[in-house]
């Protein structure tokens, strides 16, 4: 992990602070003349300088002209700056799942990951600073990747010790692994849980049992409860399995293809305790996973 105040990324003109990832500009002059052959260079000091009207004023002009991906993820930048972030997660979704497995992937997971953090959900921040880590030793990769793996850092870092996800399961199941060294295991249907030491799965509510008899619209959801519990104890709910997982890199996906969140975990190896409100499984709505140091 990198210390809270050491610096992140130091390059002519600007840095990024190490609390919030936000580029701040150190020598506006030199900047501009490092980068006098950007067309966005003006956008970039007014958005650096905290006025992101401004910006937004200068690249509207820039992506009619030119609508590349990279002054389209500017323009999402700007739009988070400007206090939207979920338009801004919005629209580097859809640049990522654009260009999935090109190369400019690697840095709009980047972006996706900083929009993420902005808005405080770091668990979802973590999961794109990984993807993007991931991409950076590929051929071609852009050198500004190098920094992802202090932003994983920093996004694990924050990371609450108790979180609730909550979202729709369009497969029924979510998958627990190592980012790194796990797998996603097969899923039998018989059982609520399936595990193997590096991955396991969990049945969850699919997202098309709608309750229509409680008056609910819209894909079902699930919302799990993530804790890392500093004391070794038992939950007090009916525990449908214990396992434990090779966790290598010290952190745990939990999602499925449509979306991943990453949290961090106290060792190489981490018991995970799955419980539920009710003696039997089925369907259920509310999940508590809470993990341990494993052995």
């Amino acid at each position: 992990m990198t210390e809270a105040n050491e610096m992140i990324d130091v390059r002519p003109g600007w840095h990024i602070d190490p609390d919030t990832l936000v580029p701040v500009l150190d020598d506006e002059a030199g900047f501009r003349q490092a980068h006098a052959d950007d067309p966005a260079v003006e956008v970039l000091i007014e958005l650096w300088s905290g006025q992101p009207g401004r910006a937004a004023e200068l690249l509207e002009p820039l992506v009619s002209d030119d609508p590349t991906w990279r002054l389209r993820a500017l323009a999402a930048d700007v739009i988070g700056a400007r206090g939207n972030p979920a338009a801004a997660i919005t629209v580097l979704e859809q640049l990522v799942e654009q260009h999935r497995y090109q190369p400019p992937e690697g840095i709009l997971a980047q972006h996706l990951g900083l929009a993420h953090y902005a808005a405080a959900a770091f668990p979802a921040a973590a999961s794109w600073f990984r993807r993007a880590l991931d991409l950076s030793t590929e051929p071609g990769a852009d050198s500004a990747l190098a920094g992802s793996g202090q932003f994983l850092d920093r996004a694990l870092e924050r990371v609450p010790e108790t979180i609730s996800h909550t979202r729709a399961w369009s497969w029924g199941v979510a998958f627990l692994y190592d980012p790194v060294h796990g797998d996603v295991v097969d899923v039998d249907p018989d059982v609520p849980v399936t595990t193997t030491p590096t991955g396991l799965d969990v049945m969850v509510r699919h997202a098309q049992e709608y309750d229509w008899a409680n008056g609910q619209e819209g894909p079902a959801v699930t919302t799990m409860h993530i804790a890392r519990p500093d004391k070794d104890t038992t939950p007090h709910r009916a525990v449908v399995v214990e396992a434990t997982l090779e966790t290598p890199t010290r952190s745990l996906s939990i999602g499925d293809a449509e979306g991943q969140i990453l949290v961090p975990v106290p060792a190489a190896h981490t018991r995970v305790v799955i419980s539920h409100g009710d003696a039997e499984w089925c369907s259920p709505d509310q999940v508590w996973i809470d993990l341990y140091a494993g052995t």
